[in-house]
């Protein structure tokens, strides 16, 4: 019995990134490995806006006419999509980015991004624009 439940966390936590993924995506959170943003590239002004990760994954967040967040949520949005993206859909990805506003970790990833953001494009985006 014991050694069953031993060569279950041996399989868990040997780093395979995909059962990972699967099984245990809430605890990639806490655990360091999340990707900051490294690039910003708004390809619609007020549409379009595409997050390349440090790891070399981008994602695009697309607003329509009737949404009304604004650029900062465009960040916890993408957040939410390169976590959660593969099993949920817009309305499941919104909770999320929702609740990942509420946490400490990625309330200092995204301003972080923001603030470099501002810096390379030399424009100064505040919150609610």
């Amino acid at each position: 019995m014991h050694e069953k439940l031993f060569d279950y966390y041996k399989v868990l936590y040997r780093g395979d990134v995909p059962y990972f993924d699967r099984i245990h995506r809430d605890s990639y959170n806490c655990m360091g490995h999340v990707p900051e943003i490294e690039k910003v590239e708004i390809l619609n002004p007020g549409k379009v806006i595409r997050f390349t990760f440090y790891d070399k994954s981008w994602v695009k967040t697309i607003r329509m006419d009737d949404d009304s967040w604004d650029f900062e949520f465009a960040f916890y949005i993408a957040y939410a999509k390169l976590l959660w993206g593969k099993y949920l859909n817009a309305e499941g990805i919104w909770q999320k980015a929702c609740e990942l506003k509420g946490q400490k970790l990625y309330v200092k990833l995204v301003e972080k991004a923001i603030r470099r953001f501002n810096r390379e494009n030399g424009t100064k985006v505040k919150k609610g624009e």
